[in-house]
């Protein structure tokens, strides 16, 4: 018989207990621990993983909404940028600016000559999301030839100059993990497909990695994946219990020959199927068009049958949505606009766009990348003269308008004037456009509005520091308001 655990035991037990990671304690009655894998991401997603992941991502894409919207307003938020040169010289300035609106269109951007620029970057960041990755392949005619992920996989057969271990699902990697060049089929369900190798510079591969050995990319969705099927098939069984509960239909058991209401007789019409086991006359039962009282005698019930399964918990649905969205980092409340007030919804927005910065700034080197390509093009085939200097542009994400703008505004010039922010930042990030762009727009609209007579000629253009008699005649308002109690906008400085 053992001994009873002495005060040191208690002590010992106490302290292991308290010490160490909990998460890995087996004993604690939580989910059991998954076996030990510490292989990469590319060795874990195995060929015929990937592909099921992949399919799982479009299937839901495809017929569920929430999934679509999810994925769409993803888009909305990151693919949207606007070219802007910043050469101090207006005139190359100008020309850049065509050339890249030129190179942009269908025809000279896309190989296939389907897709526009913006369209093109938006599929892109699309099959990024839900497949994982996607590649650009830049032709010698300047166009881009897309490939999807689908395409890029290990050549069948030896390919002279590349060892056949250093594959890593259509990536040859060199010792340090540095993608040397990519294999794509042609036909990658067929047998008779042929393998293509195209090497680094010539291929633009943008994806989602969360590790540093990590050849392919991951679907942005594939955290949330499993929601959004269990949420689909949820709904789905809701639907089909909501349909079946509307088959309602009266059961009656009686005994006798006395029927509860007024019976009448449906004989078989001429070319009906006779069948011969089935009475030659059937009975209806006719509840007029008010309501019937039905006396039964004993040994006699009547039930309405009707699905008596209590329905499914809104809370739990809502869960499984915002398991859905944060995937995606996007707020519930842009779902459902009655779960959060205005500043809710204004503090989901700022939080969402400070993790869309990074997101951004992967489509915006894809951008720059083809952007640097092309006037590298143009200057060579003397479609645009080679400058002096290397030329600034920038492309600029879309602009998030102001919610409440005399508050806005009012905060935004405050915070000018207080050298806590510039006009070219509040212009960039509200508006979307170049700053310089916007000056140049004020003053040609100023100069318009002069020569058509619509402002007189000693009109200040809109900018320009205020005088000695505008500063006396904003005193003075002050002064009224000051006697009268009337209330100017602070941004008059003229009478």
């Amino acid at each position: 018989m053992s001994s009873p655990p002495t005060i040191w035991d208690r002590v010992a037990n106490a302290a292991r207990s308290v010490f160490g990671y909990h998460v890995v304690d087996t004993s604690r009655n939580r989910r059991q621990i998954p076996a030990a894998n510490l292989k990469t991401e590319d060795k874990t997603l195995t060929k015929n993983k990937r592909e099921r992941l992949i399919e799982t991502a479009r299937d839901a894409n495809r017929n569920f909404a929430v999934t679509a919207w999810c994925v769409r307003k993803h888009l909305d938020f990151v693919t949207s940028h606007h070219f802007h040169c910043r050469a101090k010289d207006r005139g190359l300035r100008d020309d850049i600016e065509a050339y890249i609106a030129e190179r942009m269109k269908p025809d000279a951007f896309d190989r296939r000559g389907r897709h526009h620029m913006d369209r093109w970057m938006r599929i892109l960041e699309a099959r990024a999301v839900l497949d994982g990755d996607i590649f650009g392949i830049r032709l010698s005619d300047g166009t881009m030839q897309a490939a999807e992920g689908i395409y890029c996989r290990n050549p069948k057969r030896e390919v002279h100059g590349y060892k056949r271990e250093q594959w890593e699902h259509g990536v040859y990697l060199d010792e340090a993990g540095k993608a040397k060049a990519y294999c794509f089929a042609t036909r990658p369900q067929l047998d008779q497909s042929i393998d293509q190798i195209v090497s680094r510079d010539k291929v633009v591969h943008h994806g989602y990695f969360d590790r540093f050995d990590q050849a392919r990319g991951v679907g942005l969705v594939t955290p949330g994946l499993a929601n959004a099927v269990d949420l689909y098939e949820t709904l789905d069984y809701a639907v089909a219990k909501a349909k079946v509960a509307q088959l309602f239909a009266l059961a009656i058991y009686r005994q006798g020959e006395t029927a509860p209401a007024p019976v009448t007789n449906v004989q078989q019409g001429a070319g009906q199927t006779t069948n011969p086991e089935a009475p030659k006359s059937q009975h209806e039962i006719d509840f007029g068009k008010g309501p019937a009282f039905l006396d039964l005698e004993p040994g006699e019930r009547a039930e309405f049958l009707h699905n008596q399964s209590p329905g499914i918990d809104p809370e739990f649905l809502r869960t499984l949505c915002i398991l859905t969205l944060s995937a995606l980092d996007l707020p519930y409340c842009w779902l459902d606009a009655s779960d959060a007030n205005f500043f809710g919804n204004r503090g989901a927005l700022i939080l969402y766009l400070a993790s869309c910065k990074q997101k951004r700034k992967s489509i915006v080197t894809v951008r720059n990348d083809w952007t640097d390509w092309q006037l590298e093009r143009a200057f060579a085939n003397g479609d645009l003269l080679r400058p002096s200097q290397p030329i600034p542009f920038k492309w600029q994400a879309e602009g998030v308008p102001f919610w409440n703008p005399a508050q806005e505004v009012s905060a935004h010039v405050t915070a000018i004037e207080n050298v806590l922010d510039t006009r070219q930042r509040v212009v960039e990030e509200t508006h979307g456009v170049d700053w310089e762009d916007l000056l140049e727009q004020a003053q040609y609209e100023h100069e318009q509005l002069v020569e058509r007579g619509l402002l007189p000629a000693t009109a200040k253009a809109p900018g320009l520091q205020p005088t000695d008699e505008d500063l006396n005649a904003k005193r003075d308002r002050k002064r009224a308001k000051t006697s009268n109690g009337n209330t100017l906008p602070r941004f008059m400085l003229s009478p």
